[in-house]
């Protein structure tokens, strides 16, 4: 793996400058969440999830709750509850404003 990830990251940021080439960031998460590395995965689930989802979403959407709500699950499976929390928050009170009764 520690051969793999810095591999990975140049092959990311190469992946950059071509739209058909956005799984490879996706690649990147994963191969650091299996290496145990909660910081990267935060800022890879920032920088790659959620920043074209709230550019994309209403800040209120169903859709945009359900992706802070699985990318909250990763970061707590990962015991990185600081990080967790907000994502999670978020996507509860969307979810208590469009589906309240839910």
């Amino acid at each position: 793996m520690a051969d793999a990830l810095p591999l990975l990251e140049e092959a990311n940021r190469a992946s950059k400058k071509h739209a058909s080439l956005r799984f490879v960031g996706t690649q990147v998460l994963d191969a650091y969440r299996k290496a145990g590395k909660s910081a990267e995965v935060a800022k890879l689930i920032d920088d790659l999830l959620l920043a074209d989802a709230r550019r994309a979403l209403p800040k209120d959407s169903p859709q945009l709750a359900g992706l802070l709500a699985q990318s909250g699950m990763t970061l707590l499976e990962m015991n990185d509850f600081a990080e967790a929390e907000p994502l999670l928050r978020e996507a509860l009170a969307i979810r208590e404003k469009k589906a309240p009764d839910d």
